[in-house]
């Protein structure tokens, strides 16, 4: 579906990304555009990634909202990347930003096999 279709389109400008980024499962292919921006507004600051496993069943915050008490837990982790530690070579720059979602992906992997479930989400 839709991660296919992000996939193609990477993949007709830079065909190594698409080939680092084909495992992904769980995630859609990072758009760098902005990230790179906020990376280019404020070099001397740190990021930190946050990713969840569990709000992929709620399209909006709307169904969210009306889903409560949540019938399945929601899990949260984060990471912080000092800034020395950020390229600042644009293409290594997305280099790090795919493994940084890679990294993202690996962990929705765990948490789904942790509560029982193996199937990838389907994003589309």
């Amino acid at each position: 579906g839709l991660r296919d279709r992000f996939l193609a389109k990477i993949a007709s400008i830079d065909p190594e990304r698409a080939v680092r980024l084909e495992s992904l499962r769980h995630v859609l292919p990072p758009r760098p555009g902005g990230v790179l921006a906020l990376l280019d507004a404020m070099p001397l600051v740190d990021v930190v990634v946050i990713a969840h496993a569990g709000l992929d069943q709620f399209g909006t915050f709307g169904s969210l909202a009306r889903s409560a008490p949540l019938p399945q837990p929601i899990t949260v982790t984060a990471w912080r990347i000092r800034c020395a530690d950020i390229p600042s070579d644009l293409n290594e720059r997305i280099i790090w930003l795919d493994k940084q979602w890679l990294r993202v992906d690996e962990w929705v992997a765990q948490q789904l096999a942790l509560a029982g479930h193996s199937a990838p989400i389907d994003p589309s």
